[in-house]
Order: structure tokens, then sequence, then C-alpha cells
């Protein structure tokens, strides 16, 4: 007869899962690694370095805003928000990656997105610690 596991000694559901629960993933490096990579394929493949076919510079822009974020549908939208936003604008160094000719190449398109999505994390931060002020 196996002998009985004290409710304290369980293992938790959340201490079982293969990845965290929180904080980026551990494949979150490869992303933008393979969308520079993919960004440089398609931009020749187009002839336009930034086409609007290239799609993958958003989503890792998008990850970066999220990767030490809450899970949960404020920071969700607010950061989606926040990083069209940023994306938009480009503030620095976003803008310098978008308009130097030096960057019109694969890692340009992604890292003007990727330091949009910092921005946009940062601003998505402010708002949250905002949110706890206002509402109790």
């Amino acid at each position: 007869m196996a002998p009985a596991i004290s409710p304290s000694r369980r293992e938790r559901p959340e201490q079982s899962r293969p990845f965290r629960s929180g904080g980026p993933s551990p494949f979150f490096p490869h992303g933008p690694l393979t969308g520079i990579a993919a960004a440089d394929r398609a931009g020749r493949y187009y002839g336009v370095a930034d086409s609007g076919h290239i799609v993958i510079d958003e989503v890792a822009g998008y990850l970066v805003t999220m990767a030490f974020l809450p899970r949960a549908l404020f920071p969700a939208l607010v950061g989606f928000v926040l990083f069209r936003l940023c994306d938009v604008f480009k503030p620095w160094p976003a803008r310098f990656f978008d308009v130097d000719p030096r960057w019109k190449n694969g890692a340009g398109v992604v890292l003007d997105d990727i330091f949009a999505g910092v921005w946009a994390s940062a601003l998505t931060w402010g708002a949250l610690l905002v949110k706890q002020r206002l509402a109790p």
C-alpha cells in the first residue's frame, strides 16, 4: 500500500507545468532572431525591405510588449493599443531603425518594432500603476 501524502506535500498544479506561468517563454530570444531572418528573406522576395506582407515584426514587437506584464485582459488590451501607437509614432530608437538606410533589411524591420514594444511595455506598466492607484 502506498504511503499517504499530506496535502502540504502534494505537488501544486502550477508547479507541474513545463513552462512558467509568468515571464517570457524560454523560446523568447528565438522569435526575434527567426523574425529577422524571415523578414530579410521576405523583403528580398517582395523587393521592399518593410513590405506590408511582412507581419512577423509586429508579432515580435507585441510579444516584447507583453513579455513581462501580468497575464490579464487589461494589460493585453492596453499593451496592444500602446504597441500600435508606438509602432506608428516610432519613439527613439525605433525611428532610427525605421529611417536609417543602413537598417533597410530584416534586422531593421524587426528591431524598430522590438523597440516600439519596449516603449509600449513601459507605458503599459505605467497604465497598470495608474489603474491600481485609481481603482482600489
